[in-house]
Formats: C-alpha cells, sequence, structure tokens
C-alpha cells in the first residue's frame, strides 16, 4: 500500500511526500526527492515490523466505518495508530489523508453541516514534522535555503529567509534562491564591510540539506533539468 501526497493545492501529481506500508510491515512516511523516486530514510515507522519485540508483521492499514485506524498484524492482532473517536461516524463524515505538507491527518466534519464548518483535525502523524523529517540527500518538509516552523495545528509553515525569495511563487513550500547575485567584482570597487552584513536567524539550521539524491536519473532527465524554462 502506498499514498502519495499531492504537489499543491490545485496540483494532483505525485508529490514529495508518501505514505507506505512496506514489504516487513512498518507503516512509514518519508520524503520523495522528485523528479526521481528515490526515497529518504522515514520520518515516521510504527514499528510493527514483525521484530523480536512483536509476535507478527503488519500486513494492512484499515480506516473501518467505526472512525478507528489501525494496522492489522498477519496474526490478527491489532496495532492502533488512533484512539477511538469521540465524533460518532453517525453524525459525522471522516477522512484521514497524507497532506500536501506532509503531516498524515485525520479529520471529520459534520453530516449536518450549514456550510460554515471546517474538517477538524482529530490526529496527526508526526508531531513535529520540521524536526522529523531530518534527512541526509534532501531538503527535508520544506524547500532549500527555506526555513520549517509549525502553526498552532502543528502544520508546517515554510519561509524564505530575509534577501530570499521562492523559486516558484506557486510552490509555498518549495525552494528559495536569493535576491541578489553574487560577484566578486563588486568587492573591487567597494569596501567589503559596506556590501555585506549578517542576519541571524534563531534556532534554525539545515545540517544536511546541501544536495538531493535523485535515483534513478537519466540523461535525458538530465538535459530536460539543464534546459532554460
Amino acid at each position: 500500500m502506498t499514498l502519495s501526497s499531492r504537489q499543491s493545492e490545485t496540483n494532483f501529481s505525485k508529490g514529495r511526500f508518501q505514505l507506505k506500508l512496506t514489504d516487513d510491515g512498518n507503516l512509514e512516511q518519508a520524503t520523495i526527492n522528485l523528479p526521481s523516486d528515490y526515497t529518504n530514510e522515514p520520518y515516521y515507522k510504527s514499528g510493527t515490523d514483525g521484530g523480536s519485540n512483536s509476535s507478527s508483521p503488519g500486513y494492512q492499514v484499515v480506516f473501518n466505518e467505526s472512525g478507528y485506524l489501525y494496522i492489522l498484524r498477519e496474526n490478527g492482532q491489532i496495532f492502533s495508530l488512533t484512539q477511538r473517536v469521540t465524533a460518532s461516524t453517525g453524525d459525522s463524515y471522516h477522512r484521514a489523508t497524507l497532506n500536501l505538507d506532509g503531516v498524515f491527518t485525520w479529520y471529520y466534519h459534520p453530516k449536518a453541516s450549514t456550510g460554515n464548518e471546517r474538517w477538524t483535525p482529530i490526529w496527526s502523524q508526526p508531531d513535529n514534522i520540521c524536526q522529523a523529517s531530518f534527512v541526509s540527500s534532501g531538503s527535508g518538509t520544506c524547500g532549500f535555503n527555506s526555513v520549517c516552523r509549525l502553526n498552532s495545528d502543528r502544520r508546517p509553515i515554510c519561509e524564505c529567509p530575509v534577501g530570499y525569495s521562492l523559486l516558484d511563487p506557486s510552490d509555498q513550500y518549495g525552494s528559495c534562491r536569493p535576491n541578489y547575485t553574487q560577484s566578486c567584482e563588486e568587492d573591487e570597487v567597494a569596501p567589503v564591510e559596506d556590501l555585506y552584513d549578517f542576519e541571524e536567524l534563531t534556532n534554525t539550521d539545515w545540517p544536511t540539506s546541501d544536495y538531493a539524491r535523485l535515483q534513478p536519473f537519466t540523461e535525458e532527465r538530465k538535459i530536460h533539468l539543464s534546459d532554460p524554462p
């Protein structure tokens, strides 16, 4: 079982986030280095792989008519992903969605709707995706040079630092590029202290996101990406 996020609010192509029940029985969430299919280290693992601490691996993810989300093991045991809900399925609609920001969220919506109610989140995974999606060969939750923080709903907000702007203005979770051109020639006509300044970003780090690993990748794709827009 594999569930992919969409790329944006209006683009329903396969996005960068994936929820997958692996062959060993784990339910995992991970980022994908598009346009390749390379999967980074998972930022969530259910731990249902049937190792020494469990009797049987998971083989099915169940979201039943009672609004109960769990992993069914091969021997019939149940691994609960959530608690049973207080919002009755008789009175409410329920859905579980891998959002375009990578957060797997369970929502409910009253059936007797007046048209003003929004889908209300009941449960989500992970708790802090900004910290959880630490990868060695990709950008993580946000694009390159972008800063991730959580809002009050524990959903990520990606923001470009001062002096940077979105590479694609329509992709709020995309990479950021500098609004200036680096040049050594300018250093020859003005003192260095007049050309450069430091902007302090507290609690911010990009420890490993220097590049993205694209695999598999063909020569045709390389040429396509190098073409001017």
